[in-house]
């Protein structure tokens, strides 16, 4: 099991097959296969308790500064993960109207995946906090930022409500 935990670890540090950092403006390539069994590899082959529920989770990796090269593979892994274990269905996205809240109410949890320097619209800055709020569940993966010089309710209310 430490095994396992290493090598997901490392997985969703970007360091297998040597990827470097992407640039601003970024698209990312497909992970090879070799990439994809390293994750499955790394991942449970079940899950340790029964989830009382499926839950339906939000994988947000908008970058609006440093892109990590980390990215495709942690949202693959938080997919496969769900997909093994039962306990959750992943859905990942960029794209800020997924945190509006006709978008945000079929989530149970939002996923920042290395989300860096958000500077999120209004409207969906109001229903992400509202959200966290209400379901208490929010989770950030390494530099998940919300970018506190612009938008400091979100990086307050969120801390806030962890506690």
């Amino acid at each position: 099991m430490k095994n396992r935990v290493a090598l997901l670890t490392l997985l969703l540090a970007g360091l297998p097959a040597g990827r470097a950092g992407a640039e601003p403006g970024h698209s990312f390539k497909p992970l090879s296969a070799a990439e994809q069994q390293a994750i499955r590899a790394a991942v449970p082959l079940h899950a340790r308790a029964k989830p009382a529920r499926a839950r339906r989770v939000l994988v947000f990796y908008r970058t609006e500064g440093y892109v990590h090269a980390s990215i495709p593979f942690g949202n693959e892994a938080l997919r496969r993960l769900g997909e093994v274990t039962g306990a959750h269905t992943a859905d990942a996205s960029e794209d800020p109207d997924a945190l509006s809240p006709g978008h945000l109410a079929a989530y149970d949890a939002v996923i920042f995946n290395n989300a860096t320097h958000l500077s999120l619209p209004p409207p969906q800055r109001v229903a992400l906090l509202a959200f966290v709020q209400v379901r208490r569940c929010s989770g950030a993966h390494s530099t998940a930022t919300p970018g506190p010089r612009r938008t400091p309710s979100l990086s307050s209310s969120t801390t806030q409500s962890h506690r």
